[in-house]
């Protein structure tokens, strides 16, 4: 039972700290609340555009963003240093309980 217990927090554990270290921008068509959360609850760091909400904490031409979330069948001016992303890949990674390779970029 104690072994079941420690696994459990063990696994917590490490889904905190999924994203850490990762830079999402999430594009103005994405769930911004629930992307938000599920993120940042995994570690990682989130902003969006200025139209969607105030104060984003960086702006979209931020070059240390690591991944682009957009639900747009093609996205023009791509940054080369960023992957592109679908929502649905962030909630993949946190059931895969790991960062899996995305099918976008």
């Amino acid at each position: 039972m104690l072994t079941k217990i420690q696994a459990a927090s063990n696994e917590a554990a490490e889904l905190q700290n999924l994203f850490e270290g990762q830079k999402f921008f999430l594009s103005r068509e994405t769930p911004r609340y629930a992307l938000e959360f599920m993120i940042r609850s995994c570690g990682g760091q989130v902003s969006w555009d200025p139209s969607v909400g105030v104060n984003p904490p960086f702006a979209e031409s931020d070059e240390t963003i690591n991944y682009q979330i957009t639900d747009r069948p093609s996205v023009r001016n791509r940054v080369l240093s960023r992957k592109y992303v679908q929502p649905q890949w962030v909630a993949d990674c946190i059931n895969a309980r790991k960062i899996l390779k995305p099918s976008l970029s």
